[in-house]
């Protein structure tokens, strides 16, 4: 169970690492009342100097959106599918997220500081909830790191300090209906925050392209990973979607005690 915990905890590092943010950078935008029109010019130029923090404050002025990641590896495809409301901070995060790893077919639900993972047959259909604030909750060490993953100001943090470069590549043409600018990304994972786990399947270096709208919201990215190519298409910014809890008789105590 701590490997499959394990590679999830990857898997959701990679994910997360399009929705990063500073709670410092974005509080500052929300002072300048910074609004994004979906689809339309952003006012804000996307430059190399402002890159992460630009992109977090529009996306976190945004709200939400979707995300839908595809890997391939050797033949074998994995999809994951979440909508995300972003936040400054992990206990304002929801987000629910559906994914194939083979071994389980798993759903999970982040919400009220809350988290909720369902991996089927491994735990009878039903979500092991875990209070991510509860230092008494046994599982709660299982999923922390996972949840830090998921917190966009603990991963600006991360990236900014490892950045390596990021370079404008040109234009990405158009994607979901939006023109965009071609951008390449590359980071040290040695000078990241990661959990042992997660630093084991890390390369040294990690690069990815990345597709930003002309509104500077993410429309794609592309990275490769230990021959694991992965797609991230970013889809439905603003639109407004509800995230509940799982109802108590959908609950089942953790397995991992």
């Amino acid at each position: 169970m701590k490997k499959f915990l394990g590679l999830l905890a990857a898997v959701v590092m990679m994910f997360a690492l399009s929705a990063c943010g500073d709670s410092a950078t974005t509080g500052s935008a929300a002072k300048d009342k910074e609004k994004v029109e979906v689809g339309e010019k952003a006012e804000v130029k996307l430059t190399e100097d402002n890159f992460f923090d630009v992109l977090m404050s529009s996306q976190v002025a945004a709200g939400s959106s979707r995300m839908v990641m595809n890997m391939a590896m050797g033949g074998e495809t994995m999809q994951m599918d979440a909508r995300v409301q972003l936040a400054e901070n992990l206990e304002d995060l929801a987000m629910t997220m559906s994914m194939d790893m083979g071994i389980a077919q798993t759903e999970l639900i982040l919400v009220d500081g809350f988290m909720y993972m369902n991996m089927g047959k491994l735990t009878d259909n039903k979500y092991i909830k875990t209070d991510l604030a509860n230092e008494a909750d046994k599982s709660a060490s299982e999923f922390k790191d996972l949840a830090k993953q998921m917190d966009p100001a603990e991963q600006l943090k991360n990236v900014k300090k490892a950045k390596i470069s990021v370079k404008k590549l040109g234009d990405g043409g158009e994607l979901d209906g939006v023109s965009t600018t071609k951008w390449e990304v590359t980071v040290d994972t040695s000078k990241m925050e990661l959990d042992e786990n997660t630093a084991a399947l890390a390369p040294k270096t990690m690069t990815y392209l990345m597709w930003i709208g002309e509104d500077n919201l993410p429309r794609r990215q592309t990275y490769n990973i230990n021959d694991v190519e992965t797609e991230i298409l970013f889809t439905e910014w603003g639109q407004k979607f509800t995230i509940t809890a799982p109802g108590a008789d959908k609950i089942t105590e953790s397995p991992l005690a």
